[in-house]
């Protein structure tokens, strides 16, 4: 009875696989396997077939013995063995099984085959199962170490489920619950749906043996079952039916547990499983002994005792016996024949010795005679070798003469070409023939740009550029190079991040190697970084010694197998070279420039992810030779960092009537060619512009003309721009409106000052032209945006938890004085000046920059939404409101108040729930 349990209980784990063995059977066939690999699919085929098609099965794991056997493949022959026995225990013929797992057990062992004997183990666990349960259990546990120590998820949950069934049928049901649920949690990320269903349904006797947990019994049979139809399964669906059996007998649901045990008896027959049949009968006689079929009833059991006296006979322990009894000599007398022959190895191998000091001494004596004759034609490679290195320094100094004599020959005609260029942009053109010629300069400096990193590389890598040691503020310098590519991340719209780690003392560097290096490694970045990218950049002090550089961009990436040349010169991924950007310079300049400071270089880099490079670099004084370096005394130049011009022409306007159609731009600056130039390109931006030379002179056209923005100069006479800002940040007329400075200077603390002054932007000079356009225009759209924010706000105090900004309290002023002439219909723009103390223009502007509202509109919002909380309010009667808010004219009311809602004010009015106001 035991042995038909467990046999049903283990056919669901073999059935699982058949598109495998499928395929294993095509492969066969094809005849394209061959040796080991022939013999290991045949064993495969059978280890998969064996349940559905025992015969079959059978002839090929013999035929994998054979040919095992044939080639001395000891793993094959083990894989055989096993399948041999699992077909054995199926028919069931337990002691042919046992011969068969001993032998794989044996093989496995003496081939250190580590699978084999875990399968060796669990076969001969099962096959011990109905015999020795003590020897059973030995060998499934020895099973599971196998399978935990080489992390066999499959074996692991097999062993679990075999040792469950043994403290099961030690009535010790706690630990079997405990190994089937270990085997269910390995099992949990496999789709080995077999395996599940064979756990499940051991789980759902556990509960069943107890009469516990019915619903909770019935849904793992349930589950267990649909698995075993989904895939078509009937030897688990077998096992299921006999557990869902078992349990509706238990319920006394006699006629539900006939209907499975009879569905039993069907797939028993049909698969040829007597050992499920025993049970299946066993069900039957029970049922039908309580619903009264007694003749029924005693011709199941009948048929019982008859299967089980053909199953197991006394012949089979004997036979068993004398099975062990043979495994254990041939294991003494294979123990007996390793130590002779281990005793033989001892006796060749002192033989094998003697022969080998003689052997050695004639092969030494050869090696001395080859060695001598290697040595002279080795001498004569080496003076061919030292002819072609000659040879190879005067083709890589004629090379670099190349490209040095090259570089200057190109220089001088771009310098003819760039000349006349810019006399020619000085002067007044069309403003198609001037687009052109700045197009013209821009790839000619482009080009000059070229020429001087070929001439860098040139003077590299003949030895002839030289560094240029001086102590100067390191955190400083590189806060100004990096900060010149804002407007460029601004512009492709990539997110630039600078973390400048430094204190402010001062390091040893060399200003134009080190904006060198920085400006390449950052310039690279960029250009292969698409919009909505980022590239950042970290500097930081190693052991106060060396300055790490680290660039890491999110961009394309550069495949593994191309990394290796990127610091050559010329050189471009297939990418850049697809998308014509770069040269191939700016790399191999950056390695050679570090490699002069005696730095490292790496880089890191995935496809798809981005790139990042790291340099290293000394900036204490002893890493550098006495001759390159300067006196302590010595100061670095001013930073500066490379640009571009613009010329246009044109004349600007400061009329009121531009004033209120554009965005209006006041310019102070008191260098007069550049307070045109800037005025004649904003001019052409389409923006009004407003000019000034100094502070002192700005100040009235601010105050008069509110314009949408200030650009105004740091260092200027009788009133420079920290002053000039200040006065305009602390005045509530002007306080609104955003302000750029300009320097050239790049202290840090000249920023700092005019920051705290209220100042929104800093441009350093020289500065291009276009990245001027792009900060105005951010600066603008900024302050729109805040405009629509006031706006929503126009009804809402200033929060009483933070000081009110000068601009909130002008809005809460002008809100008063609107709310205290609300009713008056002859209340005007004109007078609502006057009680702000300022011109029309002036209000005008103000009301305009910060809620993007004209002061009549201005006026009109606060009315109507004054009315459309009075009529929700219910205070009054909907023409009574119109009069009260400063309506005179019913029919108009209604319309602006439609115009502003949606609805009239009666359809607001009958409305049921409270609407949101919207501006």
């Amino acid at each position: 009875m035991k042995k038909a349990l467990l046999i049903l209980l283990l056919i669901p784990f073999w059935v699982w696989a058949q598109p495998v063995a499928d395929s294993l059977g095509v492969l066969l066939s094809s005849g394209t396997l061959k040796g080991t690999q022939r013999i290991d699919a045949l064993n495969g085929l059978a280890y998969k077939i064996r349940v559905s098609f025992p015969d079959s099965a059978t002839a090929l794991a013999q035929e994998a013995l054979r040919l095992s056997n044939d080639r001395a493949y000891e793993i094959g022959k083990c894989d055989a063995y096993v399948a041999l026995g699992l077909l054995a225990w199926l028919e069931p013929a337990a002691e042919k099984g046992i011969e068969y797992g001993l032998l794989a057990l044996k093989t496995g062992d003496a081939a250190g085959y580590k699978k084999g004997m875990k399968e060796a183990n669990l076969l001969l666990g099962l096959l011990y199962t109905e015999l020795d349960n003590k020897k059973s259990e030995d060998f499934t546990s020895r099973g599971l170490n196998l399978a935990l120590e080489m992390q066999d998820v499959e074996g692991i949950a097999r062993a679990c489920n075999a040792l469950g069934n043994h403290c099961r049928r030690r009535n010790d049901g706690k630990e079997a619950l405990c190994f089937y649920e270990t085997g269910l949690r390995h099992l949990t990320n496999r789709k080995d749906v077999s395996i599940k269903n064979l756990l499940l349904s051991n789980v759902a006797l556990y509960y069943i043996n107890r009469d516990e947990e019915r619903e909770k019994t019935k849904l793992y049979l349930e589950e267990a079952l649909q698995i075993a139809l989904a895939f078509k399964n009937k030897s688990a669906e077998l096992l299921t039916r006999t557990r869902m059996g078992l349990y509706y007998t238990n319920l006394n649901d006699l006629s539900q547990a006939d209907e499975q045990f009879t569905r039993c008896e069907q797939l028993s027959l049909e698969l040829g499983t007597k050992s499920a049949l025993l049970e299946t009968y066993a069900g039957l006689v029970t049922i039908k002994t309580k619903t009264g079929h007694l003749a029924e009833a005693q011709a199941y059991q009948q048929k019982y005792f008859n299967l089980k006296d053909s199953l197991y006979g006394l012949e089979s322990g004997r036979q068993i016996a004398e099975l062990e009894t043979r495994y254990e000599t041939e294991k003494k007398d294979q123990t007996i024949k390793l130590l002779e022959q281990e005793k033989r190895i001892h006796q060749i191998w002192r033989d094998v010795l003697m022969g080998g000091v003689v052997l050695t001494l004639a092969i030494a004596f050869l090696i001395y005679r080859l060695q001598r004759s290697r040595t002279q034609k080795t001498k004569q490679l080496l003076d061919i070798q030292q002819v072609l290195n000659d040879k190879l320094k005067e083709v890589d100094k004629f090379k670099t003469d190349f490209f040095a004599n090259i570089s200057h020959e190109f220089r001088t005609p771009l310098t003819l070409i760039l000349a006349p260029l810019e006399n020619e942009l000085k002067k007044k053109l069309p403003a198609g023939g001037k687009k052109n010629l700045v197009l013209i300069r821009r790839n000619a400096n482009r080009l000059l740009e070229l020429v001087n990193q070929l001439l860098d590389l040139s003077k590299l890598e003949s030895g002839k550029m030289e560094l240029h040691i001086r102590q100067g503020e390191l955190k400083q310098f590189l806060l100004a190079i990096t900060e010149s590519f804002e407007s460029l991340a601004q512009y492709k719209q990539i997110e630039f991040i600078r973390n400048i780690n430094l204190g402010d003392k001062r390091y040893w560097f060399d200003q134009d190697k080190t904006e060198k290096i920085v400006t390449n490694l950052v310039s690279n970045a960029f250009k292969y970084t698409p919009a909505g990218g980022t590239v950042s950049i970290s500097a930081d002090l190693v052991d106060n010694r060396q300055l790490s550089l680290v660039v890491i961009d999110t961009g394309t990436g550069i495949p593994k197998e191309e990394q290796e040349h990127v610091f050559s010169a010329f050189y471009q991924t297939k990418q850049a070279a697809s998308q014509q950007q770069g040269t191939g310079l700016g790399l191999p300049l950056v390695k050679e420039l570090i490699k002069l400071y005696h730095g490292t270089i790496s880089l890191q880099s995935e496809p798809g992810q981005g790139t990042s490079l790291t340099a290293m670099i000394p900036v204490y004084k002893e890493a550098f030779d006495a001759n390159v370096v300067a006196d302590d005394s010595d100061v670095l130049s001013p930073f500066y960092i490379g640009h571009q011009t613009v010329d246009t022409d044109g004349n600007h306007t400061t009329s009121q009537s531009l004033l209120h159609n554009k965005d209006s731009i006041l310019v102070i600056e008191d260098n007069t060619d550049l307070r045109e130039f800037m005025a004649a390109t904003l001019q052409n931006n389409n923006y009004a512009v407003l000019s000034a030379g100094d502070g002192e002179e700005a100040l009235p056209l601010a105050l008069k003309y509110v314009p949408s923005l200030v650009l105004s100069d740091l260092m200027m006479p009788r009133m420079d721009g920290i002053a000039f800002t200040k006065k305009i940040k602390d005045d509530e007329r002007t306080s609104h409106i955003p302000v750029i400075l300009l320097t050239a200077k790049n202290e840090s603390q000249s920023r700092i000052d005019g920051l705290k002054t209220g100042a929104d932007d800093y441009l350093t000079k020289p500065f291009s032209p276009d990245e001027l356009l792009v900060r105005i225009d951010n600066l603008i759209s900024q302050r729109k945006k805040l405009a629509q924010k006031f706006r929503e706000r126009i009804l809402v105090a200033p929060t009483p938890t933070r000081e009110a900004s000068l601009d909130d309290k002008f809005l809460d002023k002008a809100r008063t004085i609107v709310d205290a002439y609300l009713g008056d219909y002859t209340f005007t723009v004109e007078q609502m000046a006057e009680e702000m103390n300022l011109s029309r223009t002036q209000l005008f502007r103000k009301i305009k920059a910060l809620t993007g509202l004209s002061p009549n509109d201005f006026i009109k919002d606060i009315r109507l939404k004054r009315a459309a909380e009075m009529i929700r309010q219910k205070v009054d009667i909907i023409t009574q409101i119109g009069y009260a808010v400063g309506f005179n004219d019913q029919s108009y009311f209604t319309k602006c108040f439609k115009k502003q809602f949606g609805v009239t004010p009666t359809e607001f009015s009958m409305m049921t729930s409270t609407p949101k106001i919207t501006s």
